[in-house]
């Protein structure tokens, strides 16, 4: 019931191309939350054969797709779920951001990125870090809770932190880009799931099974885990 976002790569009934090049990707959710791009300069590549002969989303660190329309968020509450590459080792590349720059009287934001210092990765800001970066394609998870809990994982295992951040709450007006604007990613993306509560860890590893089976990563799910050696199903 909180699914608000979800952009999947191997559906190609949810890829408009302009040659081989990303000009929208559509929500699957059935919220309307899709992504475009109309300068084909910074529109990203479809490539076909990307992750186990299923198809990805990729960029070199020039790519950008944004949502249409304002997308109604209430920041003091997030999950997502991906399986995505972070290809360069420079930059503190920004997979996916929520901003909403005008209610509250001050900027708020939802991101998940490579944090260049200490070779990790950022849900929701991190002097630190909340997990290692993986060198390959990998699940990722991140829940946030205002005040209460904030954590990630990475194929499974998962990594906690310091709730943080002082946002407004519900706003209506936020913002949704993946692969920049700042701190471009550079690499893969192949599905992205956004939900606008905190997951249970049952949810959750549901997510993580059904992203790791789908891609072809269910040997990288750690032992233990309740989908290692079969899908979850419906």
């Amino acid at each position: 019931a909180s699914l608000a976002i979800w952009l999947d790569a191997d559906d190609a009934s949810t890829i408009t191309l302009n040659g081989s090049n990303v000009s929208q990707w559509d929500d699957k959710s059935g919220n309307g939350n899709h992504v475009a791009q109309g300068a084909a300069a910074v529109q990203p590549a479809y490539t076909l054969n990307n992750l186990n002969n299923k198809p990805g989303i990729t960029s070199t660190g020039s790519a950008l797709l944004e949502s249409l329309s304002n997308i109604a968020w209430n920041f003091d509450i997030s999950s997502f779920a991906t399986v995505c590459n972070f290809a360069s080792v420079d930059a503190y590349e920004m997979l996916f951001q929520l901003t909403s720059p005008t209610e509250g009287g001050s900027t708020d934001f939802l991101f998940f990125r490579r944090n260049q210092s200490f070779n990790t990765i950022d849900f929701n800001s991190s002097s630190t870090g909340l997990g290692e970066l993986s060198s390959d394609a990998a699940v990722y998870t991140g829940r946030y809770e205002r005040n209460i809990a904030r954590n990630t994982s990475v194929n499974g295992a998962v990594f906690t932190g310091t709730p943080s951040g002082a946002f407004t709450g519900q706003v209506s007006n936020a913002r949704f880009s993946i692969l920049g604007p700042s701190n471009p990613f550079a690499g893969s993306l192949n599905e992205i799931i956004l939900c606008k509560n905190y997951l249970p860890d049952a949810d959750r590893q549901k997510l993580e099974g059904y992203l790791a089976w789908k891609w072809g990563l269910e040997a990288n799910l750690p032992a233990g885990h309740p989908y290692k050696s079969t899908p979850p199903t419906a």
